[in-house]
C-alpha cells in the first residue's frame, strides 16, 4: 500500500464511511478555511490604517478579502451539502425495511421454488 492510499485511509477512518459525516466534516473544516481568511484580511487592514503599514499591506488586505467572498459562498455551499445529506439520512431511516414485512417473505420463497403464483 502506497504512501497516498494511507493518506487518503485516514479519512474514511475519520468518518468512519459515514455520507453525513464526512459532509459534516467537511463543513466544519471549512468554516475554520473561511476564519482564517478572514483573520488574515483583518490583519492585513489593521496593519495598513493603524501601524503605518505599506501599501502592499492594503492590497493584500483587499486581495484576501476577495478569497473571502468566494470562500463565503462555498461555505454556503458546504452547508447545503451537509443539511441535505442530514436530511436524507434521516429520510432512509423513515423507510421501512423489507426484508421485515410477510410479503417480502413470500416473494422470497416463490423465487426459491422456481414457480411464481400469479395472484391477482
Amino acid at each position: 500500500m502506497s504512501a497516498l492510499d494511507i493518506f487518503f485511509k485516514l479519512g474514511e477512518k475519520a468518518t468512519g464511511g459515514d455520507i453525513c459525516k464526512k459532509a459534516k466534516f467537511d463543513y466544519i473544516l471549512y468554516w475554520v478555511v473561511f476564519l482564517t481568511f478572514i483573520s488574515l484580511a483583518v490583519n492585513y487592514f489593521y496593519t495598513y490604517f493603524f501601524k503605518n503599514g505599506s501599501i502592499s499591506m492594503l492590497m493584500w488586505g483587499i486581495i484576501i478579502s476577495i478569497f473571502c467572498w468566494f470562500n463565503y459562498w462555498a461555505l454556503a455551499t458546504f452547508r447545503g451539502v451537509y443539511q441535505n445529506m442530514k436530511q436524507a439520512t434521516e429520510s432512509l431511516k423513515k423507510i421501512p425495511n423489507p426484508k421485515d414485512s410477510k410479503e417480502a417473505d413470500e416473494m422470497i420463497k416463490e423465487f426459491e421454488n422456481g414457480k411464481p403464483t400469479n395472484k391477482v
